[in-house]
């Protein structure tokens, strides 16, 4: 019985295979089909954890290490609290991120708990500078939106990060300009 079996297997599995290697030839030669009709591209820009996060998170953790160095279930009780501040201070370092749209620049933090997001049409963006921190501890980029509204950004590569925050901008205000004018 498994003799039987073997062959049709092996046949079952080598179509597969010739199957794969057809779509996949075919998404190589003719990739027009896949690409969407409308030019939407959406870059993401990561997060730079700065020195005071990271001092932060640090002295987050070592306070948690003192609170479990005494064996009294409210300085436990302490220490899983400060645990679970400073986890939630690491996800939102590390997992935070800057996509930006057509239309919008959205800022997405962590992933865990709430979600936290803002979202900046880009239309409403007036200027866009990067500035120094204090004490030469690096720099950020600073959005003005809106009503004087401002925003603070850091970007792992801010140069890349403020020239296609500023092509899109000028793109955006290109296309409401273009709208006005038809109607």
């Amino acid at each position: 019985m498994a003799l039987v079996l073997a062959p049709s297997f092996l046949v079952l599995r080598a179509s597969f295979f010739i199957l794969f290697l057809h779509l996949s030839v075919f998404c190589f030669v003719f990739p027009i089909f896949f690409v969407p009709l409308q030019s939407t591209m959406t870059r993401v820009f990561h997060h730079r954890l700065t020195l005071g996060e990271l001092c932060g998170i640090l002295l987050l953790a070592l306070a948690s290490l003192y609170c479990f160095w005494f064996g009294t279930w409210p300085m436990a009780v302490l220490g899983a609290l400060l645990v679970a501040v400073a986890v939630r201070g690491i996800d939102r370092g590390i997992h935070t991120d800057y996509v930006l749209d057509d239309d919008q620049l959205t800022t997405q933090s962590g992933r865990i708990g709430r979600q936290r997001g803002q979202a900046i049409p880009l239309q409403t963006i007036t200027a866009l500078r990067r500035m120094p921190r204090h004490l030469f501890t690096g720099s950020y980029v600073m959005v003005e939106h809106g009503d004087h509204n401002i925003s603070i950004f850091t970007p792992e590569n801010e140069t890349s990060f403020v020239e296609a925050v500023g092509k899109r901008v000028s793109l955006a205000k290109n296309t409401c300009q273009e709208k006005e004018t038809e109607s």
